[in-house]
């Protein structure tokens, strides 16, 4: 790979290094969420997507998908209880990128109920048709723990400079990586898709 790609099992994709006010000056883990996410995108039709928390909206120019946040005040999200919400994912394709760890965390004066995440997680599992979830670890180490030691099928990538990230096959250990050390924001990322990616 070159500084500019990085590459999962099947696939390589472009970093986005474009910087907007949830990048900041320095690169984070959105430089390999959003190519993820257009990614994902770009398999479905727009009606039958689902996204938890408002990521692709900061993004993209026109969101043709459902997107329900706690808290973001951008325009298209429909703003709600991601705890409380009763979600029905039959036939849909959800996209969750740097959410699920806020869920029943507390974030957002909510209240905090760590088995919400994991339970949130299960849901989108086993009720939808395709999935991508991602998420930085060691920041909600709860939810990091149940799916080291009970979710078989996860993707770990590793942080190895402020730019640079790759698979870890490996050392797939999520409590070996801090939130925010050496780097900042995300040092490991963790992907739960059911696409071939």
């Amino acid at each position: 790979m070159n500084q500019f790609t990085f590459k999962l099992k099947n696939k390589i994709f472009l970093y986005n290094f474009k910087l907007n006010q949830h990048t900041g000056k320095e690169c984070s883990e959105r430089i390999v969420e959003t190519p993820l996410a257009f990614h994902f995108l770009n398999m479905f039709d727009h009606k039958n997507i689902i996204e938890i928390g408002a990521f692709t909206p900061y993004f993209l120019d026109e969101v043709n998908h459902k997107v329900y946040d706690v808290d973001d005040p951008h325009p298209v999200c429909d703003r709600t209880d991601l705890t409380e919400t009763n979600f029905s994912f039959k036939n849909k394709n959800v996209l969750i990128i740097s959410t699920l760890e806020h869920i029943g965390f507390g974030d957002y004066n909510q209240k905090k109920q760590l088995d919400k995440s994991i339970n949130f997680l299960n849901k989108v599992v086993s009720e939808s048709d395709n999935y991508l979830i991602t998420w930085g670890c060691g920041y909600n180490t709860y939810l990091d723990n149940y799916v080291e030691t009970q979710f078989k099928d996860y993707i770990f990538m590793r942080r190895i400079s402020a730019t640079d990230w790759y698979v870890d096959d490996k050392n797939k250990s999520l409590s070996s990586v801090k939130y925010g050390t050496p780097y900042r924001c995300a040092n490991g990322l963790v992907i739960i898709s059911s696409l071939n990616l």
